[in-house]
């Protein structure tokens, strides 16, 4: 009896050390605190959590440009299947860490293998992401975590950030249970339960973004969000896209474009406004090249 009770307390003690070792390196603020930045402020760092494509995500990009600049160190992680803004690339305070796409033993258009792969890519896609924001990269004082995608998006990071005591921010391009609706329907059993999972996992966060007021009074009033502060942060036009003001700049671009088209109409009479693309020096492009505000919103900011 006593070497059976042995035997099983040596295996539990020994189960609760691997499990003690395995947990992630947490944030510690007063480590922070001795890397300063050049003005002698705490070196901020922040990682920025895709789960698609940085190159698609401008907004996410444009947030760490944003931090980056202000001397933040940021981690974006993603997917990288086109590339990011030159800026990403090129700044010192911004690294990429690059999630590993999907097998190719598990891409099929097989709709038999189809069924049976699908399993397996949702188990691989949360080995690598739980690997990247718990092993791969060092512990942060902020996780922003782009959202949708929900699931597993949300429940991941907020283990992750209990675990590393990291702060979790939530960025709301839309809801996940609202695209989902889009296929399902308003009242389908998955749409409510990942509503009900989107509610229960935002509320880990200490602070939300959001696309429109719209948003923001959802999550205030539906979702219940009422002691982390929620800011609306608009799309808009990236720096480097400025407004044509020159009338005869205005003049030369109607001209440019061909007789008939929508576009041309729209900007004759003042329903759409022109913005010109400012290429930094060194660029490969040595003109500027002009767009309109609805070509800008519809090619770098919706994500």
């Amino acid at each position: 009896m006593i070497e059976a009770a042995l035997s099983i307390a040596f295996w539990l003690s020994s189960c609760l050390t691997v499990l003690i070792l395995a947990l992630p390196s947490q944030y510690i603020p007063q480590r922070a605190k001795e890397e300063k930045i050049d003005n002698g402020k705490e070196k901020v760092t922040v990682q920025i959590l895709v789960l698609g494509d940085i190159g698609r995500s401008p907004r996410m990009q444009y947030h760490a440009l944003s931090i980056a600049r202000h001397g933040g160190q940021v981690d974006i992680i993603g997917y990288q299947e086109s590339d990011p803004h030159p800026e990403i690339t090129s700044n010192p305070n911004i690294s990429i860490v690059p999630l590993p796409p999907h097998p190719n033993i598990l891409q099929t258009n097989n709709k038999l293998l189809f069924l049976a792969f699908g399993p397996l890519k949702v188990i691989f896609q949360i080995l690598s992401l739980w690997i990247c924001l718990a092993y791969r990269t060092k512990p942060a004082k902020y996780l922003l975590v782009q959202n949708p995608p929900s699931i597993p998006t949300l429940a991941l990071a907020s283990v992750v950030c209990f675990f590393r005591q990291t702060r979790l921010i939530i960025d709301w391009h839309n809801f996940g249970y609202s695209i989902l609706a889009l296929k399902l329907g308003d009242q389908h059993p998955l749409v409510r339960i990942s509503r009900w999972y989107e509610k229960l996992f935002c509320r880990w966060a200490i602070a939300h973004f959001c696309v429109t007021n719209a948003m923001a009074r959802v999550l205030k009033e539906e979702f219940g969000i009422t002691k982390a502060p929620i800011l609306t942060l608009h799309d808009r036009p990236a720096s480097h896209f400025k407004p044509i003001l020159v009338e005869e700049e205005k003049v030369q671009f109607l001209a440019s474009l061909e007789e008939g088209t929508a576009t041309k109409a729209e900007l004759t009479r003042g329903d759409v406004r022109v913005l010109k693309h400012l290429f930094a020096e060194g660029s490969s492009h040595n003109h500027r090249q002009r767009t309109t505000e609805r070509d800008v919103s519809q090619r770098n900011i919706i994500s």
